[in-house]
């Protein structure tokens, strides 16, 4: 579990360089808690939060966020945001029966890849959340309610060593409630 001094010079940041280059490069779950909270507080929250990328779903970061909300006896809150295929251009925004089988199909998808966990985790109770646009934005404002965030991170390795991706970025520096950030690959 890591922390900030609550020192920077941006209020809003949760973590600082240490922080981002531990999470950046650890190959196990890290837990980040923003200077000033208290873990008392978590009673007081709601759901446990997960950020789940249907693209790339891995089963060691759902399975996390499953074993968070058991633990705590918390709902497990799924969100999961996207956006029209760029191949539908403008005019698919206005086009309200794509839109609607679009959304269908994300809940689908939603639904098959939570279906084992939900098997597994019978008495957690569990509401997915299809929303449009950036995940980290979404995610940080599920944080405000949330006794925990879940996001992955990918092991990827660059050139120019690792690096988290933007929706875990977005929600590392923003979120009211603590970070799990669970690598995967």
């Amino acid at each position: 579990m890591l922390g900030s001094r609550g020192l920077g010079g941006v209020t809003g940041f949760l973590v600082g360089s240490v922080a981002l280059a531990v999470v950046a490069r650890t190959e196990r779950p890290v837990v980040l808690v923003r200077a000033g909270e208290r873990a008392a507080d978590d009673h007081l929250k709601d759901a446990v939060v997960l950020g789940l990328d249907l693209e790339h779903p891995d089963g060691s970061l759902i399975g996390f966020a499953f074993e968070a909300a058991s633990r705590r006896g918390r709902t497990l809150r799924v969100v999961h945001g996207w956006s029209l295929p760029s191949s539908y251009g403008y005019g698919g925004v206005f086009d309200v029966d794509l839109d609607a089988e679009l959304r269908a199909q994300v809940r689908h998808n939603m639904i098959e890849v939570l279906r084992p966990w939900r098997e597994k985790f019978p008495d957690i109770e569990v509401n997915e959340q299809a929303v449009v646009g950036s995940a980290g934005s979404h995610l940080v404002d599920a944080s405000r309610d949330a006794a925990l965030v879940v996001v992955g991170r990918r092991n990827r390795r660059t050139p120019v060593g690792p690096h988290i991706g933007p929706v875990t970025q977005a929600v590392l520096h923003h979120a009211a409630a603590p970070v799990a950030v669970v690598p995967h690959d």
